[in-house]
């Protein structure tokens, strides 16, 4: 951003405008402060409420096994806080998608073992598959990997 700015000003022998600069980045950042803030917020419920209660466990088993099952499609939202370099307003957008599929899979349900594979193949590429492929999310870019770090 500042770049754009710089070179706006060398081409108009100007000053760089530190406000605009300030102004776009803020506008360019916003939406991720935002996701982040929210699932900061998220985790804090899950830690103090969640933990012990059945369902949610139940719903992170059936995660697990989803992202077993579907590895290039479902990485958890975890994860994709975590262990990629996605911006947080997807790695957001992409945890509503998976809860709802959590949700309606552990409808009813008291083990992993009875969540209905077929159905769960269905909703991930009923739901999510659309979402990855209209942003352009590639397996790659949820798994993030470097000589630095290994996943």
């Amino acid at each position: 951003m500042l770049t754009q700015h710089e070179s706006r000003a060398a081409a108009n022998a100007d000053t760089v405008d530190m406000a605009a600069v300030l102004a776009q980045y803020y506008v360019s950042r916003k939406p991720n402060t935002d996701a982040i803030a929210l699932m900061a917020l998220d985790n804090f419920d899950e830690m103090m409420a969640k933990t012990a209660d059945p369902r949610f466990l139940l719903e992170k088993d059936i995660e697990i096994k989803l992202a077993v099952a579907h590895p290039d499609i479902y990485t958890s939202r975890y994860a994709l806080i975590t262990h990629s370099l996605l911006p947080y307003r997807l790695c957001q957008e992409m945890g509503v998608i998976q809860q709802a599929i959590l949700s309606e899979l552990s409808e009813g349900l008291s083990s992993v073992e009875d969540v209905n594979m077929t159905r769960a193949a269905e909703l991930v590429k009923e739901k999510l598959a659309p979402f990855l492929a209209k942003h352009n999310i590639t397996p790659e870019m949820r798994h993030y990997t470097s000589k630095y770090y290994d996943a």
